[in-house]
């Protein structure tokens, strides 16, 4: 029943008294809190478990031999993940990796 579930929600715990917490992850466990009571909602313990924002790396990099330069773009947790993607299925030796960056939040 709907009207349960906004009833339910108007009595929310105080999720910003800990001092310990980051102001985001205490914003992101109040919303998956709401997630959980909504009524046919797949994502309510989706965005509770794998809620975690990639960014956004570009790879500048040529093959060995090659004079020409390629960008490959990546989401990634790190730059090191970004380099997991990249050489998955390609051999180490033969790419010269010129640099990764970090692009910008849009």
């Amino acid at each position: 029943n709907l009207t349960k579930v906004i009833h339910r929600m108007l009595f929310i715990p105080n999720y910003f008294s800990s001092d310990t917490d980051s102001h985001l992850d205490q914003q992101l466990e109040m919303l998956c809190s709401f997630n959980e009571h909504v009524p046919c909602n797949p994502q309510g313990e989706y965005a509770k478990n794998n809620f975690n924002i990639e960014d956004s790396f570009t790879i500048q990099w040529k093959l060995k031999g090659s004079t020409t330069i390629h960008q490959s773009h990546f989401r990634a947790f790190n730059m090191m993940d970004a380099l997991d993607k990249f050489y998955y299925g390609r051999s180490i030796n033969s790419i010269i990796v010129y640099s990764i960056i970090l692009n910008p939040i849009a």
